[in-house]
């Protein structure tokens, strides 16, 4: 093997337990937490360890390693995120993200080299495999493209809109596109009419600067559907598999993030 080449299962089950740690766990309190010091960061860095942790123990079934990659994924998400927080980057917010995703994606490759030099020995099934690539999917999808244009945003001095009904809409669009883009074929003549809502929506409230918002939705969402369909080419989703579990998946985020929400305020009492 290519010790410099690392293996694209590992790749994919690290980049799962980032997504998760870092956006779905991450919700607005735990953010708010962890900009108040140490304990905050800490936590969250918690939460990044614990979902990369049970994925790679779970495919893996070798706790000595998961162990040790998943505290190197701590160790380093903690600094990153230590420095971000600090602002010791000394650029505005909006570049943070951007520049703090970057170098944790790095990180994740890094740790996949690593992880060359161990007999790690996974058992993924191809229908395993399938709903690690469509998890990640789905979170860049919903969460990345979202705080992604909203450092946009704050970069162009722009207000975003916090109405949570439009934000589940925008959801739901993105969620469609995506689908509608992996089952291609005729599905493509729908994705017009999907985005209309939001048009109108911003030509009747005169936020013109929605149709930026839009016009990179629809070409992330239908890239990640096509390329979705490339991944798994051999052996595609129909095309209620893919619309049940990518809402179930939504679902399992809203619970996770409603839950973790729930253990935040409940640890305030005390």
């Amino acid at each position: 093997m290519n010790n410099f080449l690392p293996d694209v299962r590992v790749i994919t089950i690290l980049l799962l337990g980032h997504l998760f740690g870092d956006f779905v766990f991450q919700t607005d309190k735990v953010y708010k937490f962890k900009l108040k010091g140490i304990k905050g960061l800490f936590l969250h860095s918690f939460f990044v360890f614990s979902p990369t942790f049970i994925f790679l123990l779970y495919f893996s079934k070798n706790f000595i390693i998961s162990f040790i990659l998943s505290i190197l994924t701590f160790i380093t998400h903690f600094l990153i995120d230590f420095l971000k927080v600090r602002n010791r980057y000394n650029i505005e917010v909006g570049l943070n993200f951007i520049i703090d995703q970057i170098l944790h994606f790095i990180v994740i490759i890094l740790i996949g080299v690593i992880s060359n030099y161990f007999v790690i020995g996974f058992k993924i099934s191809p229908f395993q495999n399938k709903i690690i690539f469509l998890l990640n999917s789905m979170i860049f999808l919903l969460y990345f493209l979202k705080y992604f244009l909203l450092s946009l945003y704050e970069i162009l001095k722009i207000k975003s809109i916090n109405d949570r009904y439009y934000i589940l809409f925008e959801d739901f669009e993105k969620i469609s596109i995506f689908i509608c883009a992996y089952m291609h074929g005729y599905f493509f003549l729908i994705i017009p009419f999907l985005i209309l809502p939001r048009i109108f929506y911003s030509i009747k409230n005169g936020v013109e600067y929605i149709f930026y918002d839009i016009s990179i939705s629809l070409i992330l969402s239908i890239f990640l559907g096509i390329l979705f369909r490339k991944f798994t080419l051999f052996d595609p989703f129909s095309f209620f598999e893919l619309f049940f579990i990518s809402i179930l998946s939504y679902l399992l985020f809203k619970i996770i993030s409603f839950t973790v929400d729930g253990l935040m305020s409940f640890t305030k009492r005390f």
